[in-house]
């Protein structure tokens, strides 16, 4: 352990439970991690106030951390509010941020460690995409290598494998200068891809680079000229699809993003940044259901479960059955609760909410049918047998909903006497 750094960084604490934190965490960090930490970190002036991380912050990750919950801050509400907008400026810069109440830091502090440590992972997979982003990796394991694209334009002369290795070597130049050390030149970047373009005008890797610098200034016509171009080059090119939909959503052209990120999820369906992207849009377009689906998978995506995007999908449902403002969406909890079966066919709620709403816009076969398997699945339950009973009676068969209705009624008699 570092015991130099460690006390440099208890003498920066300003409370207890800030010097609690730092005790429990430090001995689990690595020595690249320890090396990184830093305490009362200032980033940057927003409005003439310090964005400031309170407590800790790991800067190359993005990681900050407050310790001081609204409980150490009963006596100064100014104080509070402050700190809740710089905690939401730093998350508008690309910021994780983490807050823990003194109580948790005192008495579970397992928990909160372990909270930090998958912060920690998130960031770096989360790193590890862009850097994939930058230099054009492709995880599709489908999709050929994209360093040497092949030739699309017949009749143009091969390019000899010493000039090829030039425009690589001129190429890996400019990744070392858009790179995550702290060393970024975008001006000089962008001269090194533009020479190994014109030594290899089919390098879809370096258009693509090319294109990332260009974006990272906010030069995003032509940013997005590039990826057009890295994208004509290799059409299965996942990342350039969703880089160029970044564009497309910096300069307000939702659809074209919209189309982009919807391209790039063909391609890579396992990763959660261009569900993200996608949500975003569809939420400045005024859509919130499709956005609130894109944001669920996108969680389930990073660390979630199929059983937990289920529920997701049944909750969101039931909101819609069950509007506070009145205004229920019958077809959207039913796309809702269906998503959820998808996801979980032995969701025996899910069914029986769908029935519920397939009887709300008088479609008693399909709410039948629905609530015959929410039986199969759950038979103990008298909820689907009474909803069942309703959708027969509504069809003119009395003697099916007879039967269930006296079901329902024996079920709740055994329930209400056990």
């Amino acid at each position: 352990m570092n015991e130099n750094k460690l006390n440099e960084l208890l003498e920066r604490c300003e409370s207890p439970i800030e010097r609690e934190l730092l005790i429990q965490l430090y001995p689990c960090l690595t020595a690249s991690q320890v090396r990184e930490l830093c305490a009362q970190y200032i980033i940057d002036r927003y409005d003439d106030i310090p964005v400031t991380i309170p407590d800790f912050a790991f800067p190359d990750m993005q990681i900050a951390i407050y310790c001081d919950g609204f409980e150490s801050r009963e006596d100064n509400r100014d104080a509070f509010r402050r700190d809740r907008s710089q905690s939401r400026e730093l998350q508008l810069r690309g910021w994780f941020v983490l807050r823990f109440a003194g109580s948790e830091i005192n008495y579970d502090s397992e928990m909160v460690v372990e909270t930090i440590q998958r912060a920690i992972e998130k960031m770096n997979r989360r790193q590890e995409f862009l850097r994939q982003e930058v230099s054009g990796v492709i995880v599709d394991s489908h999709v050929p290598d994209n360093r040497r694209p092949p030739r699309l334009t017949e009749g143009v002369p091969e390019v000899s494998e010493s000039v090829e290795n030039s425009a690589e070597s001129f190429y890996n130049r400019g990744l070392n200068l858009v790179g995550f050390g702290g060393n970024v030149r975008y001006d000089r970047a962008i001269a090194h891809f533009t020479r190994a373009i014109e030594l290899n005008p089919d390098f879809a890797n370096a258009f693509h680079s090319r294109a990332y610098a260009y974006y990272s200034i906010d030069d995003y016509p032509r940013a997005i000229a590039d990826y057009t171009q890295a994208i004509q080059l290799s059409p299965d090119f996942g990342a350039a699809f969703h880089s160029r939909a970044n564009a497309y959503y910096e300069i307000a052209d939702y659809p074209r993003a919209i189309a982009d990120y919807t391209q790039a999820i063909q391609l890579n369906p396992d990763s959660p940044y261009s569900y993200f992207g996608r949500g975003a849009a569809y939420g400045k377009l005024g859509n919130r259901r499709l956005a609130d689906d894109d944001y669920a998978m996108a969680k389930f995506l990073e660390d979630g479960s199929v059983e937990d995007l289920a529920e997701s999908f049944y909750t969101r449902g039931l909101n819609d059955l069950d509007s506070p403002s009145g205004n229920v969406r019958s077809d959207r909890a039913i796309a809702h609760f269906t998503k959820a079966i998808e996801l979980n066919p032995d969701f025996a709620f899910a069914f029986h909410s769908r029935a519920n709403a397939y009887y709300e816009i008088a479609d008693y076969p399909r709410a039948i049918a629905d609530y015959t398997q929410a039986i199969q699945l759950n038979p103990d339950s008298p909820y689907s047998y009474f909803g069942r009973g309703a959708a027969y009676g509504k069809l003119g068969n009395r003697r099916l909903a007879d039967d269930d209705y006296a079901m329902a009624e024996l079920l709740e008699d055994e329930q209400r006497n056990r």
